[in-house]
């Protein structure tokens, strides 16, 4: 997914065999210097490289949703991103850290569910 040299590729392994690549039609690049990018249920979610909103990249049917969900503060290419899916199945993201001209000790949750910060 992404890289520093191929910021627009994907490749998907089967019994750790590299069994496709084709190229992502996005507008922005995909890479980071942490772990930008965390994945709920069939929804691979990433931070774009600019650090102002997420990507979204659907497992099942491999489309590309770059939906204007923007982060309240900008990241950069260095905050991290994990999720959990609560007991009654509220869905979250978190956002950690990042990069803005100095670093940042920030925690930003957003709430899938009601799309909210």
């Amino acid at each position: 997914l992404g890289g520093a040299t191929n910021t627009r590729q994907l490749r998907t392994c089967k019994d750790f065999v590299v069994e496709q690549q084709s190229d992502l039609s996005i507008s922005g690049e995909i890479y980071g210097n942490s772990q930008f990018y965390t994945q709920l249920n069939d929804m691979l979610w990433m931070i774009e490289t600019g650090g102002q909103s997420f990507i979204r990249l659907d497992t099942v049917t491999r489309q590309i949703d770059e939906q204007s969900i923007s982060i309240p503060i900008d990241v950069g290419h260095l905050a991290c991103l994990a999720s959990m899916q609560s007991a009654n199945g509220d869905e979250y993201l978190f956002v950690v850290g990042g990069y803005a001209g100095g670093d940042l000790n920030t925690l930003q949750i957003y709430d899938i569910s009601s799309g909210q910060w």
